[in-house]
């Protein structure tokens, strides 16, 4: 089976659908919104796809997400065929059901999941006496002046 992590600054798609074989799965993480519209799947890698999932469909909405938004101006993907990550991990939505499926994964990242991630890692550090605290002035808009 061939995974593809696709994770570039492209504008324009970087992956060619026709070179997918059967049962790939595609990870996206370019992040893309109206102003910054960037793309690295082509409308046939969607075209392919038995199963299109993403973090979270409001938020892709909002953004305007170009892979996402240019593949169903031009006819191959819909909102019906798009599922959020959450429905396949609770089961709410199947996810691959055959081998040969092609699978995509756009994740144009949620704050949360970083979120979680970072307290998991602070976590264990932290029961791994791991790490440094970093004074909570850093954080904030106070800033302590230093001479230069």
């Amino acid at each position: 089976k061939i995974n593809v992590l696709a994770s570039t600054n492209a504008s324009a798609p970087v992956l060619d659908g026709a070179w997918l074989a059967p049962g790939a799965h595609i990870t996206s993480i370019v992040n893309s919104d109206q102003r910054f519209p960037r793309r690295e799947l082509d409308n046939e890698t969607f075209a392919r796809a038995s199963l299109v999932v993403i973090g979270y469909v409001e938020q892709t909405k909002q953004d305007h997400a170009a892979d996402i938004f240019e593949a169903i101006q031009a006819g191959v993907l819909n909102w019906r065929r798009i599922c959020q990550l959450g429905e396949i991990l609770t089961g709410a939505r199947t996810g691959r059901t055959a081998p040969d499926d092609i699978t995509v994964f756009k994740n144009n990242g949620l704050a949360v999941e970083f979120v979680s991630l970072a307290a998991k890692a602070f976590e264990i550090a932290r029961a791994q006496g791991r790490g440094e605290e970093i004074p909570e002035h850093y954080f904030s808009g106070l800033r302590l002046k230093t001479k230069m």
